[in-house]
């Protein structure tokens, strides 16, 4: 018959493998989203620039095209129709 400290050994190396087997699976999973991200961010660096370099060469057409220049400030009136705000705010 199979007596009680075996069968409590054997539970016992169960268990800690079962923990074994999880730490390593986690630790696994989280190297490889680590790698994912890092290739995401890298890739997301190179859309970025590509699209800084798009908008560089599009916008001196732009302007050429609407016969505006920006200066990127989008909230500021017209100076030629001497409109001002109603608010006074000071910064």
């Amino acid at each position: 018959m199979l007596s009680s400290q075996f069968i409590a050994g054997t539970i016992f190396v169960a268990f800690v493998g079962a923990c074994v087997t999880g730490l390593t699976w986690i630790s696994s999973t989280l190297i490889e989203v680590d790698k994912n991200v890092a290739v995401m961010t890298m890739k997301m660096d190179a859309n970025n620039e590509k699209v800084n370099q798009l908008h560089d060469m599009i916008r001196p057409m732009w302007e050429e095209f609407t016969g505006r220049t920006y200066d990127g400030n989008l909230a500021k009136f017209n100076a030629q129709t001497d409109l001002e705000t109603s608010i006074k705010t000071e910064f």
